[in-house]
């Protein structure tokens, strides 16, 4: 019931969004509007879908009763965790402050979807699916502090149709009541339930689309059928990569179609509403905009890493440097999801890898964004399933090999055979066009998908009664809650604590928790002074190139607006959009000029306001924020007595 509601809901806001950015009417009135029309509208047809016997509250003394148990208990503290963390913690994913918040301040600045100026394509190219969950969020609270409340709701229901799904994938209840739990207590599921990254949030819609076209396979109810449809779509508008997994979508979808034709013209409404809540709008306006779908087109010359999808689509796999690539992209995700949540060699691990591909055997995967990157520590833009579950599953394929050989062997070629192997063929594809350094999290909505074939291994059922293997996944849901702890609690200590933690002797340890806490504290410094200086300023500037400073610039939200300053913007320009002031992030924008930052105030006529330095990644280089304000322009007096004075000569009067 509730993931049903959550379906209806998302495709809702998509639909709306792209309605009313089409009417120019992005705004409180016209979601006001939308929102009157569609309850009008379900008054009418209320007997179409009110239940017979009415809504019922749910049995709280049953979720009482389950949530003692000691896995949903777990998954209970992590959630809370996760929501606490959220509602005191700023937005620190480095993709969302970089482009998907501030796309939607652009939106909501100008009523609607537009075509952005900017240097970071990704802005104006990557799937929306996410933006319109929270566009009307960020529209009432008028800040971007509620961004991540789409996430932990789908982490919430992550359980519950991860079980629904493997049951009707004939997986044995006790495993999948294991196995619902353990899955949704992966690192990549927890760490996103609380960040702004968009990849976990797919995971439901997925997995909500195969259990829904199953259940109409088996009941007939055609109702089922078409929130099978819609929750297909929104999975393709989150992102373009989850485009692939319509293949097992497919696979249950298309021998029910016979009930689509049941009600013809409902059924039309309801496709139309699935292309709005799809990539599909988005897919016609990169093509309008672009010449490609997709967004982006292979650019001449050596890649350049801020035009995103040209450096991260791998080259044809058709030829024998092409399939030794799968393999390797293969090989890089199994070590992304067994790194430990820590992993202090990191710098020397990606040093070496760099070594690697310059050398005449590495290049053939110089193609790769960076082949065999790994992080210090797990967050959500890196995280896989996770070094414990991952232990968990091969620890089971092991045990359980003494009754695959007892257990007869049937192969029957139905459409649980398909709908188990489809994912593994759908992460084929994807592991032989895609070469990013985050693989791992991008393929979040294939885990529950993958692991099927496993839990339907003969033995499984007797494995998950085994004392020793429900300690054990106990033992990895507990480490899962021990890092969520860590990862969660630093929000709640003040940065002093930390400060005088470093200024003390012997305390390695801490300086080491320090080096990540670093990175999170940058943030809420760099937030708190760009905000500070723009706050009143009607328009500001931002010279950057990808950099993530941007939403704080809109705060307070409804003051006025921020402009890109792209590399060959001329000082002429510039002012002549009524920008006085600009935020100068980071040192390649200057190193694109071939320039210091003494040379571009020269340039522009501007003087150094302030200036401050921040870590983006723990060990990564310090990025350095300017502050600058132009001069005005200088009046002709002043123009002409500050000119240098002309030698004069002296010529004969005429006679």
């Amino acid at each position: 019931m509730l993931v049903t509601l959550w379906v209806l809901l998302s495709a809702w806001l998509c639909a709306v969004g792209w309605i009313l950015s089409a009417c120019h009417a992005l705004n409180s009135s016209g979601y006001l509007v939308a929102l009157a029309a569609t309850i009008a509208i379900a008054l009418v047809f209320k007997k179409n879908w009110w239940p017979a016997d009415g809504f019922h509250w749910p049995n709280w003394r049953k979720l009482r009763r389950r949530f003692s148990r000691p896995a949903p208990l777990i998954f209970f503290t992590i959630a809370l965790l996760c929501l606490a963390s959220g509602l005191c913690a700023i937005p620190e994913n480095g993709d969302s402050n970089a482009y998907r918040i501030p796309r939607v301040f652009h939106w909501l600045h100008e009523s609607g979807w537009h075509w952005i100026r900017t240097e970071d394509s990704r802005q104006n190219l990557a799937g929306v699916g996410y933006e319109w969950l929270y566009a009307p969020l960020m529209l009432i609270s008028r800040s971007d502090r509620w961004v991540f409340l789409p996430n932990i709701i789908s982490f919430c229901l992550l359980p519950g149709i991860s079980f629904s799904f493997l049951r009707q994938m004939q997986v044995k209840p006790q495993v999948a009541w294991w196995w619902c739990w353990l899955l949704a207590c992966g690192c990549t599921f927890v760490l996103q339930a609380c960040s702004t990254s968009n990849d976990a949030l797919a995971a439901v819609y997925v997995l909500a689309a195969i259990a829904l076209a199953l259940r109409a396979r088996a009941g007939g109810r055609i109702g089922d059928l078409w929130l099978a449809l819609l929750a297909a779509s929104l999975m393709t508008a989150v992102k373009p990569t989850n485009i692939l997994l319509l293949l097992p979508c497919a696979v249950v979808v298309l021998p029910s179609c016979r009930l689509l034709l049941s009600r013809p013209i409902s059924t039309a409404g309801v496709i139309g509403l699935c292309l709005l809540a799809s990539f599909v709008p988005m897919a016609l306006l990169n093509q309008h905009y672009t010449g490609s779908w997709k967004g982006y087109v292979p650019e001449p010359g050596p890649h350049i890493w801020w035009h995103w999808g040209s450096v991260q689509e791998l080259p044809s796999p058709f030829s024998f440097w092409g399939v030794v690539r799968i393999l390797v992209n293969a090989l890089y995700l199994l070590i992304q999801n067994l790194a430990p949540p820590f992993f202090p060699w990191a710098a020397a691990w990606n040093g070496w890898m760099e070594r690697f591909v310059q050398t005449p055997l590495g290049s053939h995967f110089a193609v790769f964004e960076h082949l065999g990157l790994l992080r210090r520590a797990q967050n959500g833009s890196s995280a896989g399933i996770g070094l414990g579950v991952m232990t968990v599953a091969i620890v089971s394929f092991v045990a359980t090999r003494n009754w695959r050989r007892t257990a007869p062997s049937h192969h029957t070629f139905c459409v649980f055979f398909f709908l188990r192997w489809t994912p593994w063929l759908s992460l084929l594809v994807f592991l032989a066009k895609v070469g990013t350094i985050e693989t791992a999290r991008l393929i979040d909505p294939y885990y529950v998908l993958l692991f099927t074939p496993l839990l339907v291994l003969p033995g499984m059922e007797s494995l998950v009664r085994q004392r020793w293997w429900r300690r054990l996944a106990l033992a990895v849901m507990a480490a899962t809650l021990a890092f969520v702890m860590y990862d969660c609690g630093r929000t709640f200590i003040p940065p002093s604590v930390f400060a005088r933690a470093r200024a003390l002797p012997h305390c390695g340890f801490l300086k080491v928790l320090d080096a990540y806490y670093a990175a999170r504290a940058s943030v809420s410094g760099y937030r708190e002074f760009a905000t500070r200086h723009a706050a009143s300023e009607a328009v500001v500037g931002y010279a950057t190139i990808c950099g993530g400073s941007e939403p704080s610039m809109w705060q307070p939200w409804g003051h006025g607006r921020v402009e890109r300053i792209l590399p060959d913007d001329t000082p002429e320009w510039v002012r002549s959009r009524g920008i006085h002031c600009i935020f100068i992030e980071g040192s390649l924008v200057l190193a694109i000029r071939h320039q210091t930052i003494e040379q571009w105030l020269k340039e522009f006529d501007a003087t150094l306001v302030d200036q401050m330095t921040f870590a983006t990644d723990p060990g990564a280089p310090l990025s350095h924020l300017y502050f600058v304000r132009l001069n005005p322009p200088r009046k002709l007096d002043d123009i002409l007595l500050s000119a240098p004075a002309t030698p004069t000569t002296n010529t004969p009067s005429p006679p």
